[in-house]
C-alpha cells in the first residue's frame, strides 16, 4: 500500500463510515474554547430494537443560547465555526449538536468532560500571542460578562480557574478572584497594572565571572503566585538575602532592603501629608490616606457620573455619586503627585540618579475600620483596579481562618459589615442588638452543634502526640465511645462538654465491654468528661451535655470581642442587653 499511497488509514471498527479531516489551527483552537466554556460529550449505549439493533453513538453539545442581550451573536458564531470546519449538526436556539466519536474522546481527553472537570489543555500556553487572547475571549464570551474595560469569568472547575488565571498571567493581565456560591469568580480590568512591567522591571546586562540564573522554555511563564495573584519573582529579593542557607546569603543586605522600603514608605507619607491628606494606616508596601469629604468643586473640570458606576450603586444618590467620582480622580491625582516626588526623594536622600519606586492607585474605600494592630481591618470598598465594585474587605480577622467555628465567622463578617456600611455611622446599636440575640440563642440552644463546633487538623497518628491537646483528647474519646475513625488527616469539630449523663455509661459499657480499671482512655474520660469531637450532629449521643458557656467564650467573646472594643463597646454590655453608665453620666 505505501508504494502507490503517501497516506494510509485504517478503520478502529467494521461498518463504520470515517472520513479524515483537517482543521484550521485557529478554527480548533477556538472549538476547544467552546467547548470547555459550553460543551459536553454524551456516549449513548447499544440498543436491540427486535432484530435491528442501534449502535452506540457520541454526541457532542455545545449550548449558547439565542437571545437578544447578546448570546444571538455569540450563537451565530458557532455555527459559522462548524460550518467553517465543514460539520454537519443539529441546531436550535439552544444549543448545537453534532456526532464524532474521535473529536468526542480526543476533547474529553484533552478538555474533561464534566464542567467541574474542564481544563485548558497544556498546548494552549505554547501557542502565538493573538492566538490565546483569541482562546480567552472565546472563554469569556461563553462564561463570562463585560463591563468597560473590565470582565468576569465564572467556572465550577478548580483546574479550569487555574488555567485562566495561568493564561491572564502569559498575556499580562492582572488577575483576581474570590469564591462565590460554590463557583470561581475570576476578575480582570483590562487597563489595570501587571506587577511586571518590563520597561521597569526587566534590563540586561553582561556578567563578566558567571551569573546565577532562572531559564524556563519558550513560552513558559517565571512567575511566583498565591491566592490567584502574581508577583515577579524579584519581589522575593529580600527573603533569600536573609536567609542563611541561601548560596548569596548576606545579613546587611538584606538589612538594606528592608532599610530602604522603611524610608520609601516614610517618604510616601510626607508626601501626602505634604499635598493634605494624612495616613489613616500604613504597611510595609502601602498606604492609606483620609480623604475627607470630597466634592466635584475640589476636582479641576468637575467629573462624570457614568452608567458603570451608577450600576455598581443602585443606592446612592447623585450627590453620593459625584462625591464617590470625585474621590476616584482625586486619587489619580494624588498617584500622580507622589510619584514625580520620587525622583528628588532618591537623588537626595540615596544618591540615586535611578529608581522604580512607584505608588499605584489600587482600592477606595467608602469607609474603613482597624480593630487593634496592623494587618487587621474591614472596609466597603467601592473601587477597585479600574472598577466600580460594591464589597466588602476583611483581612487579619478571625473570620478567613479555617479553624475557626461558623457561628464565629458568621457573627464576625456580620458585625465588620455593619461597621463599615451602616449610613451615618449609627451601627453602634444594631451591633450591639445583634450580638446580644446571637448570644440568646446560643444559650438557649437554638444554635446548631455543626455551627458551634471549632474545627482543628490532626496532622500526626493520635498515639504520636507528646502532649495532647483537647481536640487531640476529643478525637480519642471519640473513636472510642462514638465509634468514630479519627486520625492523621481528619477535621474533626471540638464541643466542650457541661456533663454527660450516667446512661450514657451504662449503655456503652453494656454494648462495649468497657471497664475504666482496664482502659485508661476510658478512665480519662469519665474523669474528666470535658471535650469530644464529631463530625455530624447526629453523632453526640443525647447524655451529652454542652457547655454553652465554654463554646461561647471560646467562638464569640474572644474574636468578637475585640471588634467590639475598637467600637467602645464591652462584652458585659452586649451579653445583658444594658448599656453601661459611667460615674460622669451623672455629674
Amino acid at each position: 500500500v505505501e508504494a502507490v499511497a503517501d497516506r494510509t488509514f485504517v478503520h478502529a471498527e467494521p461498518g463504520r463510515k470515517w472520513v479524515p479531516r483537517r482543521f484550521d489551527g485557529d478554527d480548533f483552537l477556538e472549538l476547544l474554547a467552546w467547548y470547555i466554556t459550553e460543551g459536553n460529550v454524551y456516549t449513548s449505549e447499544t440498543k436491540q430494537f427486535g432484530e435491528k439493533t442501534r449502535g452506540a453513538s457520541t454526541m457532542i453539545k455545545i449550548a449558547q443560547n439565542a437571545v437578544a442581550d447578546g448570546g444571538a451573536s455569540d450563537h451565530a458564531a458557532i455555527g459559522q465555526l462548524l460550518d467553517g470546519m465543514g460539520f454537519d449538526y443539529y441546531v436550535d436556539d439552544r444549543s448545537y449538536q453534532f456526532t464524532s466519536q474521535l473529536l468526542g474522546d480526543l476533547l474529553r481527553d484533552l478538555c474533561g468532560d464534566e464542567s467541574h472537570e474542564k481544563r485548558i489543555p497544556e498546548f494552549v500556553f505554547g501557542t502565538s500571542r493573538q492566538q490565546k487572547r483569541r482562546f480567552l475571549e472565546v472563554l469569556i464570551d461563553g462564561d463570562g460578562d463585560r463591563q468597560p474595560n473590565s470582565w468576569r469569568y465564572t467556572t465550577s472547575s478548580k483546574r479550569l480557574r487555574d488555567d485562566v488565571l495561568r493564561l491572564c498571567a502569559h498575556l499580562g493581565l492582572t488577575a483576581s478572584y474570590n469564591r462565590d456560591s460554590g463557583s470561581w469568580r475570576i476578575y480582570v480590568a483590562e487597563n489595570g497594572k501587571n506587577t511586571l512591567r518590563m520597561h521597569r522591571s526587566g534590563s540586561r546586562s553582561t556578567a563578566e565571572n558567571g551569573a546565577y540564573c532562572v531559564t524556563v522554555a519558550d513560552n513558559n511563564t517565571l512567575l511566583a503566585g498565591r491566592n490567584g495573584k502574581f508577583q515577579f519573582v524579584g519581589q522575593s529579593l529580600y527573603g533569600v538575602l536573609g536567609w542563611d542557607r541561601f548560596r548569596l546569603y548576606d545579613k546587611e543586605m538584606g538589612a538594606a532592603v528592608t532599610a530602604t522600603g522603611r524610608e520609601v514608605i516614610n517618604h510616601t507619607e510626607s508626601a501626602a501629608n505634604d499635598a493634605g491628606y494624612e495616613v489613616a494606616y500604613g504597611d510595609t508596601d502601602s498606604i492609606m490616606l483620609n480623604l475627607d469629604d470630597i466634592s466635584a468643586a475640589n476636582i479641576d473640570g468637575g467629573v462624570e457620573v457614568n452608567d458603570a458606576l451608577r450600576e455598581a450603586h443602585p443606592g446612592m444618590d447623585d450627590d453620593g455619586l459625584e462625591s464617590l467620582a470625585a474621590a476616584v480622580e482625586k486619587s489619580f491625582e494624588l498617584e500622580e503627585r507622589i510619584n514625580e516626588s520620587y525622583d528628588e526623594f532618591a537623588l537626595e536622600e540615596l544618591n540615586a540618579h535611578h529608581h522604580r519606586f512607584e505608588i499605584e492607585f489600587e482600592k477606595l474605600y467608602r469607609r474603613f475600620f482597624q480593630a487593634g494592630k496592623k494587618k487587621r481591618y474591614a472596609g466597603h470598598i467601592v473601587w477597585k483596579e479600574g472598577k466600580d465594585v460594591d464589597d466588602i474587605d476583611i483581612t487579619g480577622f478571625e473570620y478567613k481562618r479555617s479553624d475557626i467555628a461558623p457561628i464565629t465567622k458568621e457573627v464576625q463578617q456580620r458585625v465588620l459589615e455593619m461597621i463599615v456600611t451602616s449610613e451615618g455611622g449609627n451601627y453602634r446599636e444594631e451591633v450591639k442588638e445583634y450580638v446580644h440575640g446571637v448570644i440568646e440563642r446560643f444559650r438557649s440552644g437554638d444554635i446548631s452543634v455543626e455551627e458551634v463546633g471549632i474545627p482543628g487538623g490532626i496532622g500526626k497518628r493520635l498515639n504520636n502526640y507528646d502532649t495532647d491537646t483537647a481536640h487531640v483528647r476529643g478525637a480519642k474519646y471519640a473513636n472510642l465511645l462514638l465509634g468514630t475513625n479519627f486520625g492523621r488527616g481528619s477535621k474533626p469539630k471540638r464541643l466542650y462538654l457541661q456533663r454527660v449523663h450516667n446512661d450514657f455509661y451504662d449503655r456503652v459499657e453494656r454494648e462495649r465491654d468497657l471497664d475504666a480499671r482496664g482502659d485508661p482512655i476510658y478512665k480519662e474520660f469519665r474523669e474528666n468528661e470535658d471535650v469530644i469531637c464529631v463530625e455530624y450532629a447526629d453523632q453526640l449521643p443525647e447524655e451529652f451535655e454542652i457547655d454553652r458557656d465554654a463554646m461561647l467564650e471560646k467562638t464569640l467573646k474572644g474574636p468578637i470581642e475585640r471588634v467590639l472594643d475598637a467600637i467602645g463597646i464591652s462584652w458585659d454590655e452586649v451579653e445583658s442587653g444594658q448599656t453601661q453608665t459611667g460615674l460622669g453620666s451623672f455629674m
